[in-house]
C-alpha cells in the first residue's frame, strides 16, 4: 500500500487508484483504439479510390519532383496551383515515398483526420464533457466528413 494510501486510510478516507478509470469511464487505450480502428474501417472504400476533382493539380508534378523542384515549391510563385508551400512539400514528400499510388496519400488523409477526431476527443474528456466519446466518434464517422477525406 502507498504511503498516500494508508495516510487516508488512516484518517478513514478512500483514494481512488489512478491507474483506474472513472466509474462509468471507458479507458483512454480502449476509445483511442476504437475510434482508430472504426475510423479506418468507415473509409476502407477510399484507400484504393482514384484522383477526385483537382487532386492532379495538388499532387506533385514531374518538374517539381526534384530537390531543386522543392526549391521552387518555396521560392517560385506560380510553380504550383497555388502558393502553399507547406502542403505542397508534404504532396512532395510523399510522392518520394509512394509516387502516384494514391494508397499512401488517401491513408494520410484519414490519418490526418483520425489525429483531429482524437484531439477533440482529448479536449472534451479533459473538460470532462459527457459523450465525449461519441461527439468525437460522430466528427470523425460522420457522412459530411466523407468527401474531404476521400481527397488527396
Amino acid at each position: 500500500m502507498n504511503p498516500r494510501a494508508r495516510t487516508a486510510r488512516r484518517h478513514g478516507k478512500s483514494v481512488a487508484s489512478p491507474a483506474r478509470a472513472p466509474a462509468g469511464r471507458a479507458p483512454a487505450w480502449l476509445l483511442l483504439l476504437t475510434l482508430l480502428v472504426l475510423t479506418f474501417l468507415a473509409y476502407r472504400p477510399a484507400w484504393h479510390g482514384e484522383r477526385l476533382w483537382d487532386d492532379a493539380a495538388h499532387m506533385t508534378r514531374p518538374e517539381l519532383q526534384s530537390l531543386d523542384g522543392l526549391r521552387r515549391i518555396w521560392l517560385e510563385l506560380g510553380a504550383t496551383q497555388q502558393y502553399y508551400p507547406l502542403t505542397h512539400t508534404a504532396f512532395w514528400i510523399q510522392h518520394r515515398l509512394w509516387g502516384d499510388d494514391t494508397l499512401g496519400y488517401h491513408l494520410v488523409n484519414i490519418s490526418l483526420h483520425l489525429v483531429t477526431a482524437l484531439l477533440l476527443l482529448g479536449i472534451l474528456r479533459t473538460l470532462q464533457v459527457k459523450g465525449a466519446f461519441l461527439a468525437s466518434a460522430v466528427f470523425a464517422l460522420h457522412p459530411v466528413h466523407v468527401e474531404s477525406v476521400a481527397w488527396i
